[in-house]
């Protein structure tokens, strides 16, 4: 696991009443999920104070879908000179690029008087909830979109941090992983390789079951339909049941299936409409199986998995009243944040559980499952199960082509079938959908694969040397045969000190800023890059932090440095040794 980037932070923290971390402890355990390690209180207890707010800070970093995922650091505690209960702290944080100031003072002072709170307040249900709603009210909704992350966002992060890629935060909740010349660009599940023609097509239904017809792969029966005279004239001459969907919208909102009549088609329409921007609807024909998503990575298929609507689990002892009741009593207990979507029991959950032969009074035997909604969605969630060993290589081919036809690397392509174990032309089944950022780390099965998914578009562990030269005029010169030499061997090795960079054609890049930090950074996200050479000759980094977590080879000349603030000014021996710490750590 690598080292995120870090921002300092200062602030006075006031010590004259003992902790109860028993009380403490418990609230960050049981209502916010956090571990707390082992550690002795009564020797530091000012320090233990300093760490549990850390760890709050990056849950509630996490709960407005920024990538913290290293609890921070304690750099310095001392007592204050002047008030004898009062204690300065400096502390490093995990620091996400382009992200605002105000975002992270709203947490930082979100926790600090929260945590006051919960040391003097019982732990309890009623309570357990009001910290939640004061959460949702005060940092998730404050916050709202500050990095612009999605669902699929978080879980590749988590598991690039464990793999040891680094990344960085471009912009936009858009991420680049990995750096120089393996980096690679991701947005959600997309990727810098997916096509945005293929993404505009996939976006509308239509275009998309269209293009599908058009390329000989099997497509559905539909047409569009402006007013409900268009749909039922469509419905007519296609054949009953239908399918009725907005052409733009996703989650699975808007869509009715098993529309049989004219009755329920203008039920259906009205709905589709609701959810429409270009209230254009699509009257499709339905076909008899369920969907199957099949989620194809790099022109291969990463896995499948049978798309059953959302179902509560039998047990073969407890009403399925019951089985609701008390699946929705454990999601509750999580943090909003953590939660998975709770499994419903208004109107149409109990239609759908009818139409499976049940009632909320059946007992369904162990392992049954009990639909809650028709179809699955993203709107409502789903039961997912796992057939990627099943699936028939005619439809991988199907799926492959289409994700081929729309120019994109990351594509979920929806197949509507009876049975995935048999080819597409035996059972008539359809591609449905081709989708865009297909959701990768929802589920459990889904989170499984990430590691597969990062291997196939991260050149290992995305990283590229990252050589240091540290000392005077001297070290210039040593970096530049160093860099000579590699690109010799037919490395793009590119040099930086903190006023000139130099590419692999040894001649002096024009960048709008000096720094060694800014410049360093540039380089590691410029895929011409293949090798940095970082020549140090100022203490900049103390101040700035190292642009880099982890370093190939340090080469100290010996000589000389100068402080960045005065060049004039030469090195002090302990500003030396801190700088040398700071590189090796």
């Amino acid at each position: 696991m690598y080292t995120q980037e870090t921002r300092q932070v200062n602030f006075g923290l006031n010590h004259s009443e003992p902790v109860n971390f028993t009380l403490l402890d418990e609230w960050l355990q049981v209502a916010l999920k956090i571990d707390i390690e082992d550690e002795d209180t009564a020797l530091n207890p000012v320090e233990s104070l300093v760490r549990r707010k850390l760890l709050f800070i990056r849950s509630m970093l996490q709960a407005v879908l920024l990538p913290c995922f290293d609890a921070g650091e304690i750099i310095n505690i001392e007592k204050d000179l002047k008030t004898a209960s009062k204690w300065n702290i400096k502390v490093n944080i995990v620091n996400i690029e382009n992200i605002s100031e105000l975002g992270y003072k709203t947490i930082i002072n979100f926790v600090f008087k929260t945590i006051y709170w919960m040391m003097k307040n019982p732990i309890s249900d009623e309570n357990i909830k009001y910290l939640h709603e004061l959460i949702q009210k005060e940092v998730i909704n404050k916050l709202k979109g500050i990095g612009n992350s999605g669902k699929s966002t978080m879980p590749i992060l988590l598991v690039a941090h464990k793999l040891h890629i680094p990344f960085f935060h471009l912009g936009g909740g858009t991420y680049q992983l990995g750096c120089g010349a393996k980096s690679r660009q991701i947005s959600r599940s997309t990727t810098d390789l997916d096509s945005s023609i293929g993404a505009k097509m996939s976006n509308n239904k239509m275009l998309t079951s269209n293009l599908i017809r058009m390329a000989g792969l099997p497509a559905p029966t539909n047409g569009v339909a402006v007013t409900i005279q268009n749909a039922i004239s469509i419905a007519n001459k296609i054949g009953w049941p239908i399918v009725v969907k907005p052409v733009d919208a996703d989650r699975g909102e808007g869509v009715s299936v098993g529309v049989k009549n004219t009755k329920q088609l203008k039920i259906a329409f009205k709905e589709a409409l609701r959810f429409s921007r270009l209230k254009n609807i699509i009257i499709e024909r339905e076909v008899k199986g369920i969907a199957h998503r099949i989620f194809i990575v790099n022109s291969k298929l990463l896995y499948a998995i049978k798309r059953l609507p959302k179902s509560i689990q039998g047990d073969g002892k407890k009403q399925v009243s019951v089985l609701i009741e008390e699946a929705n009593k454990l999601l509750l207990s999580e943090p909003p944040w953590l939660r998975n979507k709770l499994f419903p029991n208004d109107s149409e959950a109990i239609q759908a559980i009818k139409k499976s032969g049940f009632s909320l009074a059946s007992i369904p035997k162990v392992g049954e499952l009990v639909a809650l909604r028709t179809i699955e969605s993203t709107a409502s969630g789903g039961t997912p199960q796992n057939v990627t060993d099943f699936i028939h290589q005619d439809n991988i081919d199907i799926s492959l082509r289409a994700a081929k036809l729309f120019g994109l690397e990351i594509a979920g392509i929806d197949i509507i079938t009876i049975d995935i174990k048999k080819p597409w032309y035996e059972t008539g089944a359809i591609i449905n959908e081709v989708n865009l950022a297909p959701l990768l780390g929802g589920g459990e099965i889904s989170k499984s694969y990430i590691p597969e998914f990062l291997e196939r578009i991260v050149d290992g562990d995305g990283r590229i040397p990252i050589n240091v030269v540290i000392g005077g005029s001297e070290a210039m010169d040593i970096a530049i045969k160093e860099q000579n030499n590699l690109i010799k061997k037919g490395v793009a090795c590119f040099l930086t000190s903190h006023k000139v960079t130099i590419n692999d054609s040894a001649s002096e890049m024009i960048l709008p800023f000096k720094g060694l930090y800014k410049r360093c950074k540039a380089l590691l996200l410029n895929h011409q890059v293949q090798a940095v050479i970082l020549v140090i000759q100022t203490d900049e980094l103390i101040s700035t932090g190292l642009p880099i977590d982890g370093i190939n080879q340090i080469t100290n000349t010996g000589g000389k440095l100068v402080s960045s603030k005065n060049i004039d000014k030469e090195l002090s021996q302990d500003r030396f040794d801190a700088l040398l710490s700071l590189i090796d750590s």
